[in-house]
């Protein structure tokens, strides 16, 4: 069988060897890892995802004698005694492998590969390359982590923040920072201040690099910024894309996503602006990491075709459900994408990500996925490091924006035309004291496939804006054979929130996937929709569309039309007009015909009952409002006005049929 092998960092000697049973025989079935820091077993396929995916050539060994002992780090168990007779594979030679082979293969996003049941999550391996290697900061005040952060002609860049996710130290006036770190998250990060950017690999921005040496021995890792112009720009904000190589997800992703942002961006660019993206978690989903030999590092690659920086959340789906940890389960997030939680600045705006699931997936081994269930909580060390991080902010009316899965708050309910505000997050309070000096903060999630914003009750100038999702529903209405469109559980068309940056002034829409920016709403004709058995083709389900139909399953004469405003806000107006006359505008919770259109009936009609969860099933929402008018045919004038001032009109001339490809 052959073997593909991958290195992440060349400046470590690595040993390769099959595994010895007992009687001192090779095994065929595991092979076992050395290098100067760890030793480890692991079965034989596995050590595909370790070196690689594209070789497909199997290296032979050399004999070598390891060293006595091998050092303990993070607190981990590791082979005391390694095997004898392991190959050394010189760095060299193993360069030029890798660069035969990616000649020979091409990785391409949703390819197929053998990937690791059981990481080496105790070692957060990655390529480190110092930026000033010959400067050096004498560790006199028993420092572990020291550096400098300086500006492409190699400038020191002063006030910097550098943290390793739990101390945040400042640049002095050399650009040169130092922290006495436990090194215990593996990695070192600079929030990158305003004005500059970083380099990228591929559309993943290289702000942070793993440390490589024990926890008291002391390490450099200096980072270069490049200055830009970040006065005026836009961030793509997008959520829940759930790439896992079924349902046509990645073609769906590829041409439809892919070249719709990209317009996006390219339309902003030549307004002159810079852009950024910003996604929000669930670019995977574990479940079929193994099941379908799709992992996060496929799904991550799938990104490279945006064309701008993405900075990456963690989402509940992007960590291994083979692991019964929250730290450790986020390994190979860490190595792909980014820090669980980190900050950065664009222009005058300060940036958070935070991971607010804890993964505790009880019941996972090797080989065994466990539950996957989680908490909706920020870790102690996360809100600790937050305090040190906002510290840093002396101007308390810095906007800032929070990006995290979950979210913060529930979706909102209505008690007669009030709209309900509720927390969700469990250490919401406490999050809440942390943020209450701040004059202006955004709150960012995602998670539940869905449009919804409010305003917190409970700290005065703080809204959050929950994302609908990129994947609608889980891609479903837009495979081949189904609806042919692409909605989320709310009847938002899945897509992504863009927010339009001019010094400290925010504006935010959202843009569906294949529609233009000033399409915001739906309307629907009530006295045409219907949905009953002439909606499904199967005549084996037909009579189960009672169940799914909700408030439209018999034809309702009222004269009524129910307008479904995708990212409707508070401060918001849903204005309607007959004949230049206004007419009573209530809101309501309810639910998007198109989508039980869509998706229920569509999977009743390929023989099959609807999946009932969230994410696929259409689900109440409050960004729904009703009119009234005087007859059947009359048109209508619907006037929405979102809090910035921005107008979207559209006539509706009346009867409008109800089909899956209205918009």
């Amino acid at each position: 069988m052959p073997y593909c092998w991958r290195m992440f960092e060349f400046n470590r000697r690595i040993f390769i060897g099959r595994f010895r049973d007992s009687s001192g025989s090779p095994s065929e079935e595991c092979i076992e890892i050395h290098d100067e820091r760890e030793a480890r077993k692991w079965p034989k396929d596995a050590v595909k995802e370790f070196l690689g995916r594209s070789l497909g050539r199997f290296c032979p060994f050399a004999s070598v004698t390891m060293p006595a002992s091998l050092p303990r780090q993070h607190g981990q168990n590791h082979l005391k005694t390694p095997h004898k007779n392991f190959g050394l594979l010189n760095p060299n030679i193993l360069l030029g492998i890798l660069a035969w082979g990616c000649c020979c293969a091409c990785v391409s996003c949703g390819r197929n590969n053998t990937i690791l049941p059981q990481p080496p999550v105790d070692i957060p391996d990655g390529p480190v390359v110092p930026v000033n290697p010959d400067s050096v900061i004498e560790p006199d005040d028993g420092a572990t982590i020291v550096g400098h952060v300086t500006s492409e002609n190699g400038k020191a860049v002063k006030n910097v923040a550098v943290s390793d996710g739990h101390i945040v130290a400042l640049t002095n006036e050399k650009g040169e920072y130092r922290m006495k770190s436990d090194k215990s998250t593996g990695y070192v990060f600079v929030s990158i201040p305003g004005g500059y950017t970083v380099k990228t690999d591929g559309s993943v921005p290289r702000f942070y690099s793993f440390t490589t040496q024990k926890a008291g021995e002391c390490e450099t890792h200096d980072f270069s910024l490049v200055p830009v112009d970040d006065t005026s720009y836009a961030v793509v904000i997008h959520a829940d894309q759930h790439l896992a190589g079924r349902t046509e997800d990645v073609a769906q992703f590829r041409d439809g996503f892919i070249p719709d942002v990209n317009g996006t961006i390219n339309r902003y660019r030549a307004m002159g602006r810079r852009v950024y993206s910003i996604s929000l978690g669930d670019v995977s989903w574990e479940q079929f990491w193994y099941a379908n030999n799709f992992t996060l590092s496929d799904a991550a690659r799938c990104f490279d075709g945006v064309d701008c920086p993405v900075f990456h959340t963690i989402g509940n789906h992007d960590n291994d459900p083979y692991i019964s940890d929250d730290w450790r389960s986020a390994w190979l997030f860490r190595e792909r994408l980014a820090p669980t939680y980190y900050s950065f600045n664009i222009g005058r705006v300060h940036y958070v990500i935070l991971d607010n699931v804890v993964y505790n997936n009880p019941g996972a081994s090797a080989g065994t996925m466990g539950d996957r269930s989680y908490d909706r909580a920020l870790t102690r060390s996360q809100l600790d490091w937050l305090a040190e991080d906002l510290a840093t902010l002396p101007d308390k009316s810095t906007p800032l924006v929070l990006c995290a899965h979950v979210p913060f708050y529930k979706e909102p309910t209505l008690s007669g035309q009030t709209q309900v505000t509720r927390r969700n997050m469990i250490d919401m309070e406490e999050l809440e004291g942390l943020l209450s000096g701040f004059t202006d903060v955004t709150l960012f999630s995602g998670h539940y496939h869905r449009n919804f914003a409010v305003e917190s009750p409970f700290v005065k100038g703080m809204r959050e804006r929950n994302v609908a999702s990129v994947s609608g529903s889980l891609w479903w209405t837009g495979r081949s054979g189904y609806a042919g469109n692409h909605l989320c559980t709310d009847g938002s068309p899945g897509g992504y929130g863009v927010l339009e940056v001019d010094g400290t002034q925010l504006r935010y829409h959202y843009k569906g996937i294949g529609y233009e920016s000033d399409r915001q709403f739906r309307v629907y004709d009530l006295n045409e929709v219907v949905i009953d058995r002439n909606s499904v083709t199967n005549s084996k389900y037909k009579d189960k569309v009672v169940e799914y139909a909700d408030a439209y399953g018999k034809s309702v004469k009222d004269n009524e039309v129910l307008i479904n405003v995708f990212a409707w806000s508070p401060g918001w107006q849903i204005e309607v007009t007959e004949n230049g006359n206004p007419l009573e505008v209530t809101r309501v919770r309810a639910k998007d015909p198109l989508h039980i259109l869509s998706y229920e009936c569509q999977r009743l009609s390929h023989g099959a009952l609807p999946t009932t969860t969230s994410t696929l099933m259409t689900q109440y929402s409050t960004h729904f409002f009703k009119a009234k008018a005087s007859a059947y045919n009359t048109s209508l004038r619907v006037t929405v006005t979102d809090e910035y001032g921005r107008r979207y009109v559209q006539t509706v001339s009346r009867p409008v049929k109800f089909h899956v490809s209205m918009r």
